[in-house]
């Protein structure tokens, strides 16, 4: 089973710079190959033995790229690592555009409600919030009881590429007592921000007084990528272990 759980966003991605939502086939820039490149001598220092990704091209070519890095094996694709949805009519659309912004103001007012603004979806359907804490808690339970494979004989550090929103839902569903997404888009997602490669380290170890399993946050969005920086990454590596 996988007792180290480090989650890497993808790097900068075509409409980025320019505000423009591109959905899911937005591609990597010139910007985020340097990223990939240079997020590479920082995974090494974590050793991971299995690698997960999103279905989302942005997120496959950086897990693609570690694997062979790393002389992992094939990057496991899992839509449970999928960014959480947004209309398909956004596409193309400026995230700061009355529509992005009125579709968006619609969806986090009803998520707590755990229902989705049908009248501005254009028949379009998006997951709820019980549907998304569904996925998690099924992507979570997957990593707690990861197997072995003849890629990775001991998986005990996984490694997934995936999305900022996702990221920050599944820090809030460790944290939350009733692992909910509850004020969600309130709390996490304006809170947990997750930068461009941004290396976020879980650690799953016994409570000290129960002795049950549970996740720990030990680094959260680890984001400084410069060769110059490594020592100093390398600390904060010896700290968490």
């Amino acid at each position: 089973m996988a007792n180290t759980w480090i989650l890497i966003r993808h790097p900068d991605k075509e409409g980025d710079k320019e505000g423009v939502y591109l959905g899911d086939t937005a591609k990597i820039t010139s910007a985020g190959q340097r990223q990939m490149d240079s997020v590479i001598p920082r995974l090494k220092l974590l050793s991971p033995t299995i690698i997960t990704c999103s279905m989302l091209p942005r997120a496959v070519t950086l897990a693609k790229h570690i694997a062979k890095e790393l002389g992992l094996g094939d990057p496991i694709q899992t839509g449970l690592l999928n960014e959480i949805d947004k209309p398909r009519f956004l596409i193309g659309r400026k995230r700061e555009g009355r529509l992005h912004k009125t579709v968006m103001r619609a969806i986090r007012k009803e998520w707590n409600a755990n229902t989705v603004p049908t009248r501005l979806l254009r028949g379009e359907k998006i997951r709820k919030r019980s549907e998304v804490e569904r996925d998690l808690k099924r992507l979570i339970k997957m990593v707690e009881e990861f197997r072995p494979t003849h890629h990775a004989p001991v998986p005990d550090v996984l490694l997934s590429v995936t999305h900022a929103k996702l990221i920050a839902a599944i820090g809030q569903m460790l944290w939350n007592k009733d692992g909910s997404l509850r004020d969600y888009y309130d709390e996490a997602d304006s809170k947990l921000k997750v930068s461009t490669t941004g290396i976020t380290i879980l650690t799953r170890e016994p409570n000290r007084r129960t002795r049950k399993m549970q996740w720990h946050v030990k680094t959260w969005n680890e984001e400084t990528h410069a060769d110059s920086a490594l020592e100093e990454f390398q600390d904060l590596i010896n700290k968490v272990s």
